[in-house]
């Protein structure tokens, strides 16, 4: 990933090459570990040549049609260098921008176009959107402190509502805020069935 995040897309790294060193300073092959020998590890990398970005195209995209906004939510322009991180952040920044409008089960699928003369780089991201969910219910489970109501009134998000990641985010913050219980994470205390 790291040659990746430099511009080397078809960066690769062979097997390994392990050796020991005797005293002699004669290299063996090695075939299991020798306590108390040196061993040498060497990793053969072919870098290839840097690739720029040439492009993102989307497909799929039937909610969000608005190209320039998913586009924004890639910090890299087009003739930078092709970084791979930064590829992974922006397809983040696209499930979350999703899960506010509803889309849980939102995919998104790059598939890249290597233009080996021009040393760029295009990608299509391929979207299944999905289908957008809605509140039916909201549950609590282990609450011996306060009442439901109480929790109920401080979240954002209410029964009947689109489901919105980012708003439920908030609310278990706030809830967080209250002090009643031990602190809240979305991913671990809250399950989304």
């Amino acid at each position: 990933l790291a040659y990746r995040d430099r511009g080397y897309f078809r960066a690769s790294v062979a097997e390994p090459l392990t050796h020991i060193r005797n005293e002699g300073g004669l290299y063996i092959p090695l075939l299991h570990n020798r306590k108390g020998k040196v061993i040498d590890i060497t990793l053969p990398v072919e870098e290839g040549q840097q690739y720029h970005l040439g492009g993102i195209t989307f497909t799929g995209n039937k909610r969000v049609t608005n190209v320039k906004a998913l586009r924004a939510l890639f910090n890299l322009k087009d003739g930078q260098l092709f970084n791979a991180s930064l590829i992974g952040k922006g397809l983040e920044a696209m499930r979350k921008a999703y899960g506010q409008l509803g889309y849980i089960n939102f995919t998104a699928v790059p598939t890249p176009r290597v233009d080996d003369a021009k040393k760029l780089i295009f990608l299509n991201i391929d979207i299944d959107e999905g289908k957008p969910y809605y509140v039916s219910r909201i549950e609590f489970r282990g609450n011996t402190t306060t009442r439901d109501s109480v929790i109920r009134r401080e979240l954002y998000l209410e029964e009947g509502q689109i489901y919105n990641s980012h708003l439920w985010e908030l609310s278990l913050m706030k809830l967080n805020q209250l002090s009643y219980f031990n602190p809240l994470k979305v991913d671990q205390d809250s399950e989304t069935r």
